[in-house]
């Protein structure tokens, strides 16, 4: 790199080089070779030198302690450091913490350096048999202090880096507030969800019942309008079917007519006498042999009004 207009000549015939060392150069030591050309007005021949440099970067630094709970074993902190210039994270720079009390009767020391990601983590762990950070009783108020000496910051930097921050230990009573208020949460979102349950379930069987009346009535009009018996209830069997494996109260792949009855009973909490004349109905068209007459026809009718009337008078959705 061309660095002529970046000499300063001293009055003694001396020099000197200021300059800013481009991003590519890493911070620390560096060799340049140094290339002159024939100077005639001052009598200096060409020639080429190899020289060490020392390169500095800004670094700007964020520091933190995290929480440190009732009777914890260890205090955490940690640093960041990032190049004000490239604003992209710095490796292998020394950082130290310690951590104190008031008393300085505990004080500790680590040492490390930030990783690829600009960071290092302190770990200070209480071993026993002595007390845990989290014992306020016997450390009182902790403290951690974070610096570096590395040279390879600059100094305005290294000086804003020193820093001291005080240690949160959460008290008996905090934690136990925390744990109450879990409890009550918990509590709280319990019976939540049972009123959302409750609310799904009256949705869940209004819907259903509203299916289920309208396929009763619709039967009921085609035996009023004289549509052959014995269809018109197996239609209506095989849609009351359809309806309560949709809403959940048959599976699907029932196999006897008593999972049949206790899913319509699930779905209808009516009468059971009208539950009883309505499951006749259905024996009566699906297995019997012999005709089926006017006789047959009026009992079903029968049969589906008085589950009309009860869904009715259950006032839970209209009947068309």
């Amino acid at each position: 790199m061309g660095i002529s207009d970046r000499v300063i000549w001293t009055g003694d015939g001396n020099f000197r080089i200021e300059l800013t060392a481009p991003q590519f150069m890493p911070a620390g030591d560096n060799t340049l070779r140094l290339f002159a050309a024939e100077n005639g007005s001052r009598f200096f021949n060409s020639g080429q030198t190899n020289i060490s440099i020392f390169v500095v970067i800004p670094v700007d630094f964020e520091t933190g302690v995290e929480i440190v709970p009732f009777q914890g074993d260890r205090v955490i902190a940690w640093v960041k450091a990032t190049a004000r210039d490239t604003e992209l994270p710095v490796d292998d720079i020394t950082v130290t913490a310690m951590l104190y009390n008031d008393s300085f009767e505990l004080s500790r020391t680590l040492t490390g350096r930030t990783s690829a990601n600009g960071s290092f983590w302190f770990e200070f762990v209480s071993v026993p048999p002595m007390a845990p950070y989290g014992d306020k009783a016997t450390y009182g108020e902790l403290w951690v202090q974070i610096n570096s000496t590395d040279e390879k910051v600059a100094e305005d930097d290294r000086i804003r880096l020193e820093t001291t921050i005080a240690v949160t230990v959460l008290s008996a009573s905090i934690v136990e507030e925390g744990k109450m208020a879990w409890i009550y949460g918990g509590v709280a979102a319990a019976i939540l969800g049972l009123v959302v349950f409750a609310v799904y379930w009256r949705r869940r069987k209004q819907s259903a019942l509203a299916e289920l009346a309208d396929i009763f009535a619709y039967t009921a009009e085609l035996l009023a309008a004289g549509d052959e018996f014995r269809e018109a209830i197996f239609n209506c069997y095989e849609s009351l079917c359809a309806i309560l494996m949709k809403h959940r109260f048959l599976r699907r792949d029932f196999e006897t007519v008593r999972e049949f009855e206790m899913a319509i009973r699930k779905a209808l909490p009516i009468n059971e006498e009208a539950l009883v004349a309505l499951d006749s109905v259905f024996e009566e068209a699906r297995y019997s042999r012999h005709e089926m007459g006017e006789a047959h026809k009026s009992q079903a009718q029968e049969a589906l009004a008085r589950i009309l009337n009860e869904i009715e008078v259950m006032q839970d959705i209209p009947i068309r």
